[in-house]
């Protein structure tokens, strides 16, 4: 792990904050009442991934961090650690879990077939 610029620090510490975030969430919706579900902690969530992906990749880390819906409903979500030293892997694993949509290219297309 070490070798992509993880170290368990700093896994822990991620983990640690993103549960703070989702706590904080869920303090604000028992002070004003609201009934709404953990949803309310994903975009503050997307936004310090987003954060923490842009600090780690200049300091030299090949791991990015990501938060996805677990297919088959509203449910719960996932938080996901990719690892992007092969960038066309990643992107391959990124499609094949939903992450990111596949794109359709020409190259892929039948003679006759539509996009």
């Amino acid at each position: 792990m070490k070798d992509l610029g993880l170290t368990a620090e700093v896994y822990h510490d991620t983990l640690h904050h993103i549960e703070s975030i989702r706590h904080d969430a869920k303090s604000k919706r028992a002070f004003f009442g609201k009934k709404k579900p953990m949803e309310d902690a994903v975009p503050a969530v997307l936004d310090y991934l987003k954060v923490v992906n842009l600090l780690r990749h200049q300091q030299g880390s090949k791991v990015i961090w990501t938060i996805e819906g677990i297919p088959a409903g509203k449910g719960p979500y996932e938080i996901s650690l990719w690892d992007q030293s092969d960038p066309l892997e990643l992107l391959v694993q990124l499609e094949k879990h939903g992450v990111i949509k596949k794109k359709r290219f020409f190259d892929d297309l039948e003679v006759g077939e539509g996009l």
